[in-house]
């Protein structure tokens, strides 16, 4: 689990700063700003691919536990 937050934090990082470089003209937030942005999408993205990935629904064909 930490390893997988830690790559967040760097997957954004890095989302962040490229969105920066792109976006042209003057942007009233910050570059700190625009880095969290990113690690907060990042952490978004992130938890929900987890919950698609290793959380399913039951089936309604499965037995329900005892």
């Amino acid at each position: 689990m930490v390893t997988f937050v830690v790559v967040l934090i760097a997957v954004g990082l890095i989302a962040g700063a490229i969105a920066r470089l792109l976006v042209p003209g003057r942007d009233p937030m910050g570059i700190l700003a625009t880095i969290a942005l990113g690690v907060a999408g990042s952490f978004i993205g992130g938890f929900l691919e987890n919950l698609i990935q290793y959380h399913t629904l039951p089936s309604a064909t499965s037995t329900p536990p005892v």
